[in-house]
C-alpha cells in the first residue's frame, strides 16, 4: 500500500507473478537488471502510466557487524521488486484495477481478458472478505508508549553522537546520521492489529507518504514518510532536501515561534545545506537543465516536528532508470552523511543498529523505468507479537546528544502512537502489498 491524502493517491496491491530481488552493494543494480527484461503488453490500449514493479531496498548491505534490532529484518532481502497480480489504484482521475498476467504464444486477446476479469473478481472478494473480517475485531486500543523498550540507553546513544559530532570538527566528515531504535513486546493475549495500524498511520499523518510493504515471514514494513528520494516523469526528476529539525508547538504562536528559530538556527541550516548542495551535484551529472522550486528552503509541518525542505529537479539528458538514479542519488546526506563514502564508512564501523529498510528507498517503477521513490524514514517493522520504530538525526559540528536524543524521541513518538493492539486474532496472512 502506498498513500498520501494531500496529493490524493493511493496504490494498494496483492499477490505477485515475477519477483525481482537484489543483494549486497549491487542490490540496485540486480533488481535493474531483472526488471529490465520483462515487458508491458496493455490489453485495453491503457493511455495512462501505471506502476508495473513496487517494492524496495534496504539502506544498506546487510554487515555482520550489526549487533541491535537485527531480529526484525532476519528474512527481509537487500532489495525486492514483484510485479502484483492485482492493483488498485485511486488518484485524481479516479479508480481503476490492473491485473497482472504472463502471456503465452497460444492467447488471444480474449482469452487474456476473460481470464483476468475471473482473476479479478475473486482477488477483490477475497480483500472485502478479509476487510470485514477485520471490521468486526472486537477490542482494540493504542498501545502505550511506555510499553517501547529502547535498544540503546539515552546515556550510550548520546555519547556516540557526541563522538559523530567531534568527528566532524576533526574533518573526518561534514556530517552523519545516527538512527536508533525501540521495541514494543505485546503482552499475552493481545496481537498488534496491523491493519488498523496503517489505517491510523495515513489519518494522523496526511502530509506524509504512508506505506505498508509485507514480507514472506509475515512481517510489514510500514511508516509515513515526508520524504521523497525521486519521482521520474516525462523525462524530469524531481527531488527534495529535508533536513534540519524542529518541535511543533504546543500553540499556534510558540509553533510559530519555534518555526523562526529553526530557519535562523545556523545549525539546522548547517545540516540543511549539505544536503540540497549534494543532491543540486548529483543531478547536475544527469540533468541538462536543474530548477529550484525557491531560493530558501521551505518549513513542513508534520505532526510532532517540522522540518526544512527545498525542492528541485532537473531535464534529463538521457534516459535513465530510475533504478540507476537511485543506485547513485541513495544514500542522502539526509539519511546517510556527507561525503558519502566516508560517512558509510564511519556508520559501518560505529553504528551498531542493523537499519534493514529503514531509511532505504521504497515505491513503484513503471515500464518505462519512471516512477516514484520515497524513503522509509518514520517507519516501523510489525509483526502480531512485536514491533521496531525507527528514527535518526543529522549529526555536524553543533550537534549535542542530549538534544538528538529529544530529537529521535519526537520522531519515534510520532508513528509509535499510531500502533493498534487487539484481543482477537486476526488471520492477516502475509501482505505482499506496497
Amino acid at each position: 500500500m502506498l498513500n498520501r491524502t494531500s496529493a490524493p493517491f493511493t496504490l494498494m496491491a496483492w499477490g505477485a507473478i515475477e519477483m525481482a530481488h537484489g543483494e549486497g552493494a549491487t542490490r540496485f543494480a540486480s533488481a535493474l537488471e531483472h526488471c529490465s527484461r520483462v515487458r508491458e503488453l496493455p490489453m485495453l490500449g491503457t493511455a495512462f502510466s501505471t506502476p508495473l514493479w513496487i517494492g524496495g531496498a534496504a539502506f544498506a548491505p546487510r554487515r555482520a557487524n550489526a549487533t541491535v534490532a537485527t531480529e526484525a529484518w532476519v528474512q527481509w532481502p537487500d532489495a525486492r521488486f514483484w510485479i502484483p497480480r492485482v492493483m488498485l489504484i485511486t488518484d485524481a482521475a479516479g479508480t481503476r484495477a490492473v491485473v497482472s498476467t504472463w502471456i503465452r504464444p497460444a492467447d488471444t486477446k480474449d482469452s487474456v481478458l476473460a481470464a483476468q476479469q475471473k482473476m479479478l473478481n475473486t482477488e477483490l472478494t477475497a480483500v472485502l472478505t478479509r476487510t470485514i473480517q477485520i471490521g468486526q475485531n472486537q477490542v482494540a486500543s493504542a498501545a502505550g508508549r511506555n510499553a517501547w523498550n529502547t535498544l540503546e540507553t539515552e546515556e550510550s546513544w548520546a555519547a556516540r553522537v557526541d563522538a559523530a559530532s567531534e568527528a566532524v570538527r576533526r574533518g573526518e566528515i561534514d556530517k552523519v546520521v545516527t538512527a536508533r531504535a525501540v521495541r514494543l513486546r505485546v503482552p499475552r493475549g493481545t496481537r498488534i492489529d496491523i491493519a488498523r495500524t496503517v489505517a491510523s498511520l495515513a489519518e494522523r499523518h496526511p502530509a506524509s507518504t504512508c506505506f505498508a510493504i509485507g514480507n514472506d515471514d509475515g512481517s510489514v514494513f510500514v511508516g509515513a514518510t515526508p520524504e521523497t528520494l525521486l519521482t521520474v516523469r516525462d523525462g524530469w526528476i524531481e527531488t527534495h532536501a529535508l533536513a534540519g529539525t524542529a518541535p511543533r508547538g504546543a500553540s499556534e504562536h510558540e509553533d510559530e515561534m519555534l518555526a523562526v528559530a529553526l530557519i535562523a538556527s545556523a545549525k539546522n541550516r548547517e545540516e540543511h545545506d549539505v544536503v540540497a548542495h549534494a543532491l543540486r551535484k548529483e543531478l547536475a551529472g544527469h540533468c541538462s537543465v536543474i530548477e529550484a522550486a525557491a531560493p530558501e528552503p521551505h518549513l513542513v509541518k508534520l505532526a510532532r516536528v517540522q522540518h526544512l525542505e527545498t525542492t528541485m529537479r532537473g531535464k534529463l539528458a538521457n534516459p535513465v532508470h530510475i533504478l540507476a538514479l537511485a543506485s547513485t542519488l541513495h544514500p542522502t546526506p539526509a539519511v546517510g552523511g556527507f561525503p558519502a563514502a566516508a560517512a558509510m564508512h564511519y556508520l559501518e564501523a560505529h553504528e551498531p543498529l542493523d537499519r534493514g529498510w529503514y531509511a532505504g528507498p521504497v515505491g513503484f517503477v513503471d515500464a518505462a523505468g519512471e516512477g516514484t521513490l520515497v524513503v522509509g524514514i518514520r517507519s516501523m517493522v510489525l509483526r502480531p507479537d512485536a514491533a521496531w520504530a525507527f528514527a535518526g538525526g543529522g549529526i555536524v559540528a553543533a550537534s549535542n546528544g542530549r538534544d538528538e536524543w529529544r530529537e529521535t524521541e519526537l520522531k519515534l513518538a510520532g508513528i509509535t502512537e499510531t500502533v493498534v493492539e487487539s484481543y482477537e486474532s486476526i488471520n492477516e496472512g502475509a501482505m505482499a502489498a506496497l
